[in-house]
């Protein structure tokens, strides 16, 4: 050893010593930490409790942060057993509650509680279990969980005081008895009945908590319980390892044990009658009401078809009903006066028996069969002309005379419901005004035009001046135009004219200066033409201009005259005809009372220069 480490070893050698020692008694210190721990929770158990709260509930902490799946591990045997039984619990209170109320649901008792509860605002249900739970807790003992003597114990008011420590020593006995069956830590003594009691023993960390209990208790009950039980450990769980005797001076233990305010009670009524006579009545009841328901709803509906049937009927509007179900019936209706009555159609429909008031008042029907039955009453036309109504339009089908069917020609328009008459489907019998002359002309034709009505037909001339002659004796001479009869060629006439009208032009609406279809009226009408080449007889080409009935008259007249002249210059533009004796007209519609299209057409007449 030189000179300077035996200098360092005279100097510092004590302070090497104490650091040496410090040092293996800080390498010592994990294995004497568990036995420090012991020796300090014995003797200053206080003072560690004190110094270890603060680190331990931030360990926590860090380890719920941190291995929180860890810890649910480790406390779901803990915790899943205590979830179910409370939920059991829970449950069991609720079946067992509800099971009153249903066996109290139909009878006085249940009416009288659900009057009740409809007075006070509040569900059947709450009124129900106010009334079905009935319980009274008589006595509770507080019962230290070590050595099993009774820590304290109140009754209710007016009941004879129990030897608690025979209870607390039959309580113990029974605990111990039950573990040592079932298994140390496995099982403990909840429930037992003595005589009319329940005894409830609810346990705590130092303490348990019996109660006698005298009724039905509500599971709630056992919640309430082990509140003050808790509250008992919360409050004095220090102090419950004291002698009994020193227990008892501690204030407030005695308020969180009163069983004074753990009762429910009610008033049990003196007589309970049966609900059967009650349930058949309302039975009885209800199918009565269900029966007139039942009859007043089928008493609608047969209104309701009756109603339906009477607006079907034309000329008849219905505007009102009322009755009185079974007994009478009140109508107020339109009725055009041509209508069927009303009243047989109600009374087949509903009955003699039925007292029927009928409110009609009269109007005018435009129904197509109403219109119809009145042109028959005015001009007095044949049951066997049909006459329907379509659109605006009245169309007449069928034979009628002559004199009939020029009368309502001229004044069918003033009937009440008739804009137009169509008499492109009637059939005009002469025979009564001219059959005393001789054989009518077969292909006799009679057109109708605003104001008159137009002859045509071939037949021979002796017969056309008689019948000339005759109709122009008639009163009616100025509605009928002749000059359709001929003794030359009718038939050829006739069928060309059929021919040509089935080749109508048509124009936009309101115009005349664009046509349609001229190129197939233009293709044919030549060869129409021909047979009449040289013949000695004038031939008139008349152009025919139409228009529908939506504008004023006057200008439908003059739109209709320059459509036919549109269509004659453009005819005479485009054929070469060098016919002699070839005319050419435009003339309006010669139909004004029945119906007209936006189109123009071409028909030829003879003329007879003589």
């Amino acid at each position: 050893m030189s000179e300077l480490e035996r200098l360092k070893s005279i100097l510092l050698g004590s302070e090497q010593a104490r650091l040496a020692a410090l040092e293996s008694h800080q390498q010592d210190l994990p294995a004497q930490l568990p036995a420090l721990i012991e020796q300090s929770q014995q003797q200053q158990p206080d003072a560690l409790a004190k110094a270890l709260a603060t680190p331990v509930a931030e360990a926590l902490g860090g380890a719920v942060q941190a291995r929180r799946q860890q810890l649910v591990d480790a406390l779901f045997p803990v915790i899943m057993p205590a979830i179910r039984r409370s939920i059991t619990e829970y449950l069991r209170a609720v079946s067992s509650d509800l099971n009153r109320i249903f066996e109290s649901s139909l009878t006085w008792r249940g009416l009288k509680w659900r009057l009740e509860a409809r007075r006070l605002g509040v569900s059947y249900a709450a009124i129900a279990l106010r009334h079905s739970l009935l319980y009274q807790v008589d006595h509770l003992f507080l019962i230290q969980r070590e050595s099993g003597l009774i820590l304290d114990r109140e009754s209710a008011p007016g009941l004879a005081e129990l030897d608690a420590d025979a209870v607390a020593g039959m309580l113990t006995a029974i605990g111990d008895f039950v573990r040592d069956s079932v298994g140390e830590g496995q099982a403990e003594l909840s429930s037992a009945t003595v005589g009319e009691h329940l005894i409830w023993v609810l346990s705590g960390p130092k303490a348990k908590l019996a109660a006698w209990i005298q009724g039905v208790p509500p599971e709630s009950l056992k919640t309430e319980l082990a509140a003050r039980l808790e509250r008992v450990h919360a409050d004095y769980g220090d102090q419950l390892g004291l002698d009994p005797a020193q227990l008892q001076a501690i204030p407030g233990l005695r308020d969180a044990l009163t069983p004074a305010d753990l009762k429910a009670t009610r008033d049990v009524p003196a007589n309970n009658r049966s609900m059967r006579p009650v349930l058949w009545l309302g039975a009885g009841l209800l199918l009565l009401l269900l029966l007139i328901l039942g009859w007043l709803w089928h008493w609608d509906r047969r209104l309701d078809a009756l109603e339906a049937k009477l607006q079907d009927m034309p000329g008849v509007r219905v505007l009102a009903r009322s009755s009185w179900p079974g007994s009478s019936v009140r109508f107020t209706v339109l009725r055009d006066p041509v209508a069927e009555p009303i009243a047989p159609v109600v009374r087949a429909h509903l009955g003699d028996a039925i007292d029927l008031t009928l409110d009609e008042e009269a109007f005018v029907s435009a129904d197509g069969p109403i219109v119809a039955q009145r042109l028959r009453d005015t001009f007095d036309l044949p049951s066997t002309l049909q006459i329907l109504q379509v659109a605006d339009r009245t169309e007449i089908h069928g034979s009628l005379p002559a004199r009939a069917a020029l009368k309502l020609h001229q004044q069918g328009r003033r009937v009440p419901g008739v804009q137009q008459l169509d008499f492109r489907t009637a059939l005009v019998d002469w025979s009564t005004e001219l059959g005393d002359l001789g054989e009518l002309p077969e292909d006799l034709h009679t057109e109708f035009d605003g104001t008159r009505v137009r002859l045509s037909a071939f037949a021979p001339r002796p017969w056309i001046q008689a019948a000339s002659a005759r109709l122009r004796a008639a009163s009616w001479s100025r509605s009928i135009d002749l000059t359709g009869l001929s003794d030359s060629w009718p038939a050829q006439i006739v069928a060309v004219n059929a021919e040509l009208a089935a080749l109508p032009v048509h124009f936009e609406q309101a115009r005349s200066d664009r046509i349609d279809g001229l190129p197939a009226l233009l293709a044919g009408l030549p060869d129409l033409l021909q047979p009449w080449a040289g013949q000695t007889k004038a031939l008139r080409v008349q152009c025919v201009g139409g228009s529908d009935p939506s504008g004023a008259e006057t200008g439908n007249l003059r739109l209709e005259l320059a459509r036919a002249t549109r269509l004659c210059n453009e005819l005479r533009r485009e054929l070469d005809l060098s016919m002699p004796g070839l005319q050419w007209e435009a003339a309006a519609s010669p139909d004004r009372a029945t119906i007209r299209e936006r189109t123009a057409y071409v028909r030829l007449e003879l003329i007879d220069p003589s």
